[in-house]
């Protein structure tokens, strides 16, 4: 290992320290957060044994011709897949977002209220349960987003030594560099034994990587959902706020990221899968739809 490297691992392991110092003492302080934490307890193993799948936005989604037959198995969505008419074909059980920009949109700023509103519109989907970050929680409740049966998850731990303490929803779970990470953390602790990642293409950096005038010409990189002009001004700011040199580094995370992943898989023996057409996402074994569709003898000829 390089002095460098080295660095770096001594500086997660402080910071681990550090946030389990802090999580303790909210634990102790703070009702709302122990009983939000114990609450998530209700989720270990309980879907043990089950697959499910993970769905992210990549523009891949549009070429698969048939997803209806997902309303037959457990699904989870991520961010703004409410924009395409996927969302409604495959009924999702659970909806995350983790993205702090999520929470703090405002209603008086034209580039930002019609997601706000789609968020809002979230609530009208009596069985889809919403997994968000802690730190939204007053953010939610003063929106009235979701329902009762809103999950909400702390993730801080840095995954230095590969993931060797178990992922817990009751407790903070490993860094997240992409919702998809998050969603996977929480399959895990709900027991499901068989993970299929379908429409995570992970081609998003080529958004803001290649320079464009015309909005356009990046958009065969970007989701499976078009953008309406109040989105795409929202989405210009915040690439206004990162260059290429910070989305590079956060890019080599989330892959690292996912190799920690399929590594805490192997050893714990579940099954995780990349079932995406394409894509860049390569740390993760693939298997085609066809064949996870003949693992689990679905027939949707």
């Amino acid at each position: 290992m390089s002095r460098r490297d080295m660095i770096y691992r001594n500086l997660d392991i402080i910071e681990n320290i550090l946030w389990d110092v802090v999580f303790q003492v909210k634990m102790v302080k703070d009702k709302n957060y122990r009983d939000t934490m114990y609450h998530n307890k209700i989720f270990n193993n309980k879907y043990k044994g089950e697959a499910c799948f993970i769905l992210g936005n990549g523009p891949s989604l549009k070429e698969e011709q048939n997803l209806e037959f997902l309303k037959n198995h457990y699904v989870f969505t991520v961010n703004q897949l409410y924009r395409s008419e996927i969302f409604n074909i495959v009924q999702p059980n659970f909806h995350l977002m983790v993205d702090p920009l999520f929470f703090s949109l405002r209603e008086n700023e034209p580039s930002e209220n019609d997601t706000l509103q789609r968020i809002k519109n979230l609530s009208s989907y009596e069985n889809l349960t919403l997994i968000l970050p802690y730190t939204s929680k007053q953010f939610i409740e003063n929106n009235h987003i979701g329902n009762k049966t809103n999950i909400y998850i702390e993730s801080r731990y840095r995954s230095y030594d590969g993931f060797k303490r178990k992922i817990r929803m009751d407790k903070y779970m490993p860094q997240v560099q992409t919702v998809v990470h998050a969603a996977i953390y929480c399959a895990i602790y709900m027991g499901f034994s068989k993970i299929y990642l379908l429409g995570c293409d992970m081609t998003g950096i080529l958004e803001n990587y290649v320079k464009s005038t015309k909005d356009q010409d990046n958009e065969k990189f970007i989701h499976v959902y078009g953008y309406n002009e109040q989105e795409k001004e929202r989405i210009r700011k915040v690439h206004q706020m990162n260059d290429n040199e910070i989305m590079l580094k956060s890019y080599a995370t989330m892959f690292s990221v996912f190799r920690n992943i399929h590594d805490y898989c192997d050893r714990n023996g579940i099954q995780i899968y990349n079932t995406t057409q394409g894509g860049a996402l390569d740390n993760l074994p693939k298997l085609s739809l066809d064949e996870v569709l003949s693992e689990l003898g679905e027939d949707i000829k």
